[in-house]
This record gives C-alpha cells, sequence and structure tokens, in this order.
C-alpha cells in the first residue's frame, strides 16, 4: 500500500523579499568592503617594502577600480600602482647608464607579488568578503 506524504511551503514570499534586499544591499556594502582592502593592501606592500623605495610604493600611487556588475551580482576592484617605474622594481630591469645599455640585470623585489601571496595563504579576502556578507545578511534579519 502506498503511503501519502504531503507538505505545506508558507513564507517563500518573505524569503523572496528578504533576498531581492541582499542583492540590494551586497553591492554597496561589498564596494566599501573592497576599497577598504585595496587601502589595507596597498599600505601592506609599502611596509614589505624597503624605506627607499617608499615614494614608488606609497598609497598615494595606488589606482583602485570598482566595478559593479548589477546585474550578475558581482563586484570586482583593479588595484594599479601608477608610479612609472614599479614595474621595474616589481618585475627586474636590465642595467642602464645615462641611456646606454652597459649589461647585466637588476632582479626584481616582488613586493606586490609577495604581498598578493601573503595575502591569499591568510585567507584574508575571503575572510572580509564572508564578513560583509554576515553584515549583509544581519541587515536584512536572515
Amino acid at each position: 500500500m502506498a503511503e501519502s506524504i504531503s507538505f505545506e511551503l508558507t513564507g517563500l514570499e518573505k524569503l523572496q523579499e528578504d533576498l531581492s534586499k541582499v542583492i540590494t544591499n551586497y553591492p554597496d556594502e561589498s564596494k566599501t568592503a573592497l576599497r577598504q582592502m585595496a587601502n589595507n593592501f596597498a599600505k601592506d606592500v609599502k611596509s614589505n617594502g624597503e624605506p627607499n623605495y617608499e615614494d614608488i610604493l606609497s598609497s598615494k600611487q595606488w589606482k583602485k577600480d570598482i566595478d559593479v556588475r548589477a546585474a550578475q551580482g558581482g563586484v570586482s576592484i583593479d588595484i594599479t600602482n601608477t608610479h612609472p617605474l614599479h614595474h621595474l622594481l616589481e618585475n627586474g630591469h636590465e642595467k642602464w647608464f645615462m641611456g646606454k645599455h652597459i649589461g647585466g640585470w637588476v632582479p626584481g623585489k616582488h613586493y606586490t607579488e609577495k604581498t598578493r601571496q601573503d595575502w591569499n595563504s591568510k585567507g584574508l579576502v575571503a575572510e572580509k568578503l564572508d564578513e560583509v556578507v554576515q553584515k549583509v545578511f544581519k541587515k536584512v534579519g536572515l
């Protein structure tokens, strides 16, 4: 003999409304968090660098472009050091003197890359974004 199971779903409208609020609030909250993370990243790169490279690694040299794609629910940030010599410090360069190549290679310091790897190994980005999600959920009441 077959058993009959029945159930009733109630409150889906409320859940849908709450999720809609999350989608509305998340881009603003995440933009603020990403801008804060970008500033902290720039400070960490500078603190990992040597004092004589302070001008190249200073926080005023970092350009932060935040891209909000509301249709996809995504927010991203692109962090770029705009100092004209940063790429030489980061990646290395050939030796030149007064416009002449004098041979040899100056190895890169890789401060930015080392800081990125350090952040990845510590899980700082995921931790911060989890805080943002929890904050939005709390604000909405989920």
